[in-house]
C-alpha cells in the first residue's frame, strides 16, 4: 500500500511522524487547501499503523482527526474475534 500511495500525484513522503498512539512511524502525505491526509507506516516492515487528517491552516477552526490500528487478529470466519 504504501508503494501504491507513493505514485499517486501530489502525495509526498513524510519520514518522521508520530501517530496518535505515540508510535513513530514514515508517512505518505496528501496535501489539500484545508487539511493534509497521512497514511502512517511502520519504518522497518511498512505495516500499516494508522491515518491522520490535520489541518493546513491554523483559522480553519478544525482539530485534527486519528485513527489508529492497535491489534490485527486473523480468523477463520466473519465475526470470530481470536
Amino acid at each position: 500500500m504504501y508503494e501504491a500511495a507513493t505514485k499517486i500525484p501530489g502525495v509526498v513522503a513524510s519520514p518522521t511522524v508520530t501517530d496518535a498512539a505515540g508510535r513513530a512511524g514514515t508517512a505518505v502525505s496528501l496535501p489539500g487547501s484545508i487539511d493534509r491526509y497521512d497514511l502512517i507506516f511502520d519504518p522497518q516492515t511498512y505495516q500499516f499503523l494508522s491515518w491522520q487528517t490535520v489541518p493546513v491552516a491554523a483559522d480553519v477552526g478544525q482539530q485534527a482527526r486519528h485513527e489508529v490500528i492497535l491489534n490485527v487478529t486473523i480468523v477463520d470466519r466473519a465475526g470470530q474475534t481470536s
